[in-house]
């Protein structure tokens, strides 16, 4: 098994865990404050763009303008550019749970 079979295998031995934690999220949102969940979901997308963005600025700083991934980061920006990818998924999931939350 390789790297990338052995990630695949991660991603998808966690899915439910992560789909029923934004399920959780989201309908505990929607139970103390209605209306609030689209708030929730649309603030994780951006604060994940937003450590999506400054890990990727940290390379333009150093004059990498195009760049796919994180191989050329730092040990630190690579960790925040990661946790900018979980944070916009996170979000994009609560927002899709929301709406469904919202339109029932």
């Amino acid at each position: 098994m390789n790297y990338r079979s052995g990630l695949a295998n991660v991603v998808l031995a966690f899915a439910p865990l992560i789909l029923g934690g934004a399920f959780f999220t989201v309908t505990w949102f929607e139970g103390h404050w209605p209306g609030s969940a689209f708030v929730y979901a649309a603030s994780t997308v951006l604060f994940g763009f937003v450590a999506f963005a400054s890990a990727k600025l940290s390379l333009f700083s150093r004059g990498d303008w195009f760049s796919f991934g994180s191989s050329r980061m730092t040990p630190n920006m690579r960790a925040l550019y990661r946790c900018g990818y979980v944070g916009m998924s996170w979000g994009l999931v609560s927002l899709m749970l929301a709406s469904v939350a919202h339109s029932s």
